[in-house]
């Protein structure tokens, strides 16, 4: 064959030979399986009889797959471009790594190159290293969570690292291949334990799998975990009480002015029940709407019946919520808009940390904000105001959007609730403030012609200097 330069494709003969010379030359970096017969090899004995095998198709130590296992055994980064080209040589390479006692490989590189052989081989696998993470972890230690542990509910467990994982050939007895790290948490469903990694928010992991159907957390769970126990039985109790006689003021207040929407606190024993639960945030939402009705008697105010204002928040709400979802950093996926209060707390979260969201509307010209819900929305400067306006759509409003450059900003308040005491107070903290003044709608003349005293006796704390004119103060036409 060689003296005649026979070329193995010309003929069938050539083509049953061919096997014979598919191989390597030896080279420590093959197999014994994949190296050409030694008789042969013993025969090319002069570079023209090698180079005739190499043109019948024995491959050398120049070629692409001699390339690919030297640079994985020295460590040398391999692009995912050269791994594909080698995706028929996968099996055989791992075979060499452990025919040379070169597992498990430990290299960062080296790693990396590994774990892409998962795609070209069904029996690599990866798994999590448990005992690594049994070993390692350590129960989560917040005061809430223990209330909130029972026998019936999940264990959480934070590990100090991502998660330890293996990478195994299954069809060979597990033979480990690698070690490395990946991953925020893993749910053992066998023990009913969720590791956290320590590098993590224990609070947006617990958030982020509310929806896997393989681990029994839910919505309502992460609910009670992270708000519903921040407040102690003791505090329950006594807010509690401080809610009946704000409930007995109110109801004084209902029976002067007439039902208020959406503030009548629950008359069942069930529902009161559930409050004292929840604790007085949602009490106190509840009872809160963010437009109150009744701010004293606003002779402009807007005045719709009871119908038609419970249509108009109910849209409100809907058209937050689509405009909520168009927003990336948003997740309101928690918040159902069916829910009745407009104070959202703990239901709604931007750039993956809760955020209270308050749905107000101005859909007949003016904003009513009661102190209760600006004092919830100072709280943290991220938390958002919406507010749905006359053009039917949905405006996100600052605070200087509301009150820069806007001089109809109106305190309105009933002197029934408000007491001479807390006017003063207002009177003293804004004497010195110009283009400030109270309103008040028809004053009530007497029948009598007699001098009457102011009636108050409120003293100003400390000495002000008033830097104000009396046009300052009483041109207000």
């Amino acid at each position: 064959m060689f003296d005649q330069q026979v070329k193995l494709y010309n003929d069938s003969f050539g083509y049953r030979l061919s096997e014979y010379f598919r191989g390597y030359f030896k080279n420590e970096y093959v197999n014994e399986d994949e190296t050409i017969l030694s008789s042969i090899e013993s025969w090319a004995d002069t570079d023209q009889k090698k180079s005739y095998l190499i043109s019948l198709g024995v491959k050398t130590d120049q070629s692409n797959l001699i390339t690919f296992r030297k640079d994985l055994i020295e460590n040398k980064p391999i692009e995912a471009i050269d791994i594909e080209k080698q995706k028929e040589q996968i099996v055989s390479t791992v075979n060499y790594l452990k025919n040379k006692n070169k597992l498990p490989l430990v290299g960062e590189n080296q790693v990396a190159a590994l774990r892409q052989f998962v795609a070209y081989d069904r029996y690599l696998s990866a798994i999590v290293d448990l005992s690594m993470l049994q070993e390692k972890s350590i129960e989560y230690d917040l005061h809430e969570y223990y209330l909130w542990k029972n026998d019936n509910t999940i264990s959480v467990f934070i590990y100090k690292g991502k998660m330890p994982k293996l990478l195994i050939k299954t069809n060979d007895n597990n033979l480990l291949l690698c070690a490395f790290e990946d991953g925020d948490y893993y749910y053992d469903a066998s023990t009913r334990k969720l590791y956290i990694s320590a590098g993590c928010e224990p609070r947006d992991i617990l958030y982020s799998i509310v929806s896997e159907s393989s681990i029994p957390f839910k919505s309502e769970d992460w609910q009670q975990l992270f708000y519903d126990n921040l407040v102690s039985k003791t505090e329950i109790e006594k807010k509690d009480k401080e809610i009946d006689k704000l409930r007995s003021t109110l109801q004084k207040y209902i029976d002067k002015y007439g039902n208020l929407i959406d503030t009548v606190p629950p008359k069942n024993e069930e529902q009161c029940q559930e409050n004292q639960i929840h604790g007085d945030n949602e009490e106190r939402e509840n009872s809160i709407n963010p437009e109150v009705t009744n701010h004293g008697h606003d002779v402009d105010k807007d005045n719709i019946d009871e119908d038609k204002r419970i249509d108009k928040n109910r849209e409100a709400r809907y058209a937050a919520k689509d405009y909520l979802e168009t927003k990336p950093e948003i997740d309101s996926s928690m918040w159902n808009p069916d829910d009745s209060s407009r104070i959202v707390k703990g239901k709604i979260k931007k750039n993956g940390l809760p955020v209270t969201v308050v749905i107000t509307s101005s859909k007949n010209r003016k904003l009513y904000l009661h102190p209760w819900v600006f004092a919830e929305l100072m709280v943290n400067s991220e938390n958002i105001l919406l507010n749905y306006g006359s053009d039917n759509q949905i405006h996100c409003l600052s605070y200087e959007d509301i009150f820069k450059d806007n001089p109809n900003v109106n305190l309105i308040f009933d002197t029934d609730i408000v007491n001479p005491k807390a006017m003063a107070e207002l009177a003293n903290k804004y004497m010195e403030t110009k283009n400030t003044c109270f309103v008040i709608e028809n004053p009530k003349y007497s029948q009598s012609n007699e001098i009457k005293s102011f009636g108050l006796n409120e003293k100003r704390h400390g000495d002000v200097e008033m830097n104000l004119s009396e046009e300052d103060i009483f041109n207000w036409d």
